[in-house]
């Protein structure tokens, strides 16, 4: 992955991450606890996985490993919709600080369990990709919109 790729996929993270924030944003105050079902996760928790995915893969590539049971540090999460977008923006800052100190040698540098930092952003990509088309596209109405409480 050259440098200018580098910063083409710095560009589509951020554009996508901007655009997370304002779903975040978006949520329905009072909501944080909503579950479609009893062993669902919670609104809040599916909406702070977003920032997780951000904090896990760029510190993996920065340790250089994908080690079972590691946490990336400050990852606690928010309880309450209104703190989900601040703690996502600052998760995301964090993460891309960690891609931008990759130098060209990162690039192609193999990791434990994952065969080069290229792969692991290039898949991270495709995936927030994919995630971001699967809701622009979706039907779905959301059970606050329905008038669910």
């Amino acid at each position: 992955m050259a440098t200018t790729e580098l910063q083409m996929f710095l560009g589509v993270w951020d554009a996508e991450a901007q655009k997370t924030a304002a779903l975040l944003r978006a949520l329905p105050a009072g909501q944080y606890d909503f579950r479609p079902d009893a062993g669902a996760r919670s609104l809040g928790e599916l909406a702070w996985h977003l920032a997780e995915a951000d904090a896990y893969v760029s510190w993996g590539i920065e340790q250089g490993k994908f080690a079972p049971g590691a946490k990336a540090p400050g990852l606690e999460r928010p309880r309450s919709i209104e703190a989900l977008a601040p703690g996502y923006e600052r998760v995301h800052a964090e993460a891309v600080a960690r891609v931008r100190r990759l130098g060209a040698d990162d690039l192609d540098r193999r990791l434990t369990c994952l065969p080069s930092v290229h792969t692991q952003l290039a898949t991270f990509a495709v995936q927030r990709s994919r995630r971001a088309s699967r809701a622009r596209d979706s039907d779905a109405v959301s059970p606050w919109h329905r008038g669910a409480k």
